[in-house]
């Protein structure tokens, strides 16, 4: 696993309402900024929008995240989002998990998908 950046909770009652931070991997860096969307009735749909800085200044949105529980070791029950973001500049959508470091800090952290071998 590798840590591609660092986030930043803008809320201290309820951390995964708003996070704002940085991603940079060696093709793509950006400012971004992970806001919890309101409830759906839909249990698949996105629990949050992310969005980019734009070169101009823009915020556009560029992906969506889920709320996801650890289900084993010792932080089991603790919750984390699973992120995608995809741009029509990008060769493949990236896919990366932001999980709680302690004091409203929180790191994105990629590994590439594992194939199961037959």
């Amino acid at each position: 696993m590798s840590t591609i950046g660092n986030f930043t909770a803008l809320l201290t009652n309820d951390e995964l309402a708003e996070l704002s931070g940085h991603i940079k991997t060696m093709e793509f860096e950006a400012n971004i900024k992970i806001v919890r969307d309101d409830p759906s009735n839909n249990p698949d749909a996105p629990t949050h929008t992310v969005s980019a800085r734009s070169p101009k200044g823009n915020f556009i949105q560029v992906g969506s995240a889920w709320t996801k529980k650890i289900v084993n070791g010792p932080n089991a029950g603790s919750e984390f989002l699973s992120v995608t973001l995809d741009d029509p500049s990008f060769e493949h959508p990236l896919n990366f998990a932001v999980f709680q470091e302690g004091n409203g800090q929180w790191n994105a952290v990629w590994r590439r998908r594992q194939t199961n071998a037959a």
